[in-house]
């Protein structure tokens, strides 16, 4: 009896150890599935991004040449315009508060132009052609700050407008959101180390002079890319890919 008592014990331990074991092996079996799963979602994402026509990347390119002009402006504003333009505090608050008003009205204006024309790219290129002598007025000509500032305004109610309507449309229905978050990802990808730089540059020149002329440059090459990118949207054959 004391024979078979051990050997039922025996047997209730091994039986124990092999429950045990079976529960880890399936534990692991599933987060190696879910990790599976994850990296096979990853490659269809990749892989779906990879084929985002040529359309996409030219109005991305556009978007962010854009932004890497309008938004550091809007860092250093304050500073410009006290140092740069001899303004006061006050006074450069309230004409910087100008590029946010002027695009609640401009906006509006746009976006039922480009539904009463349906000429959404010219609208682009316009807004970035806007966007260069706005800096250039800005960096230019000293007393015509209002002027600039309302420029930029102008810029970034056309720009903002018909770039981000033409985001959806230029991708299939079932990836839009994928474009959109894509546009946005390198847009701030781009934007922390381009801060970084300008930064840097005012530090050691001590002068905005040199920021300026690398936005206006971004600002040519955006240009470029919004014509480039206007050709691809007007032209049929594009919209078969």
């Amino acid at each position: 009896h004391t024979h078979t008592h051990t050997y039922t014990r025996a047997r209730a331990h091994t039986h124990t150890q092999m429950t045990s074991l079976l529960k880890e092996v399936k534990k692991s079996t599933g987060c190696m599935g879910r990790l599976s799963g994850c990296v096979t979602w990853g490659r269809g994402v990749f892989k779906a991004i990879l084929q985002f026509p040529r359309r996409f990347w030219l109005l991305t390119g556009t978007l962010v040449m854009y932004y890497s002009c309008f938004l550091p402006f809007k860092v250093i504003a304050l500073e410009f315009l006290m140092e740069d333009r001899d303004l006061s505090e006050t006074a450069a608050d309230e004409l910087i508060s100008f590029i946010a008003i002027v695009p609640i009205f401009g906006c509006l204006i746009t976006g039922i132009a480009i539904d009463s024309t349906g000429r959404i790219s010219q609208f682009l290129e316009i807004g970035m052609m806007v966007n260069i002598l706005s800096l250039v007025v800005l960096h230019t000509y000293s007393g015509h700050e209002v002027l600039g500032i309302i420029l930029l305004g102008i810029a970034d109610s056309l720009v903002c407008t018909a770039g981000w309507t033409l985001v959806p449309q230029v991708v299939k229905p079932h990836r839009r959101g994928l474009a959109v978050g894509l546009v946005h990802a390198i847009e701030n990808s781009w934007d922390v180390p381009l801060n970084s730089i300008f930064g840097y540059m005012r530090d050691n020149t001590g002068s905005h002079h040199y920021t300026f002329q690398c936005m206006i440059c971004l600002g040519i090459i955006g240009f470029g890319l919004s014509l480039a990118f206007g050709r691809a949207w007007r032209d049929p054959s594009e919209h078969k890919s």
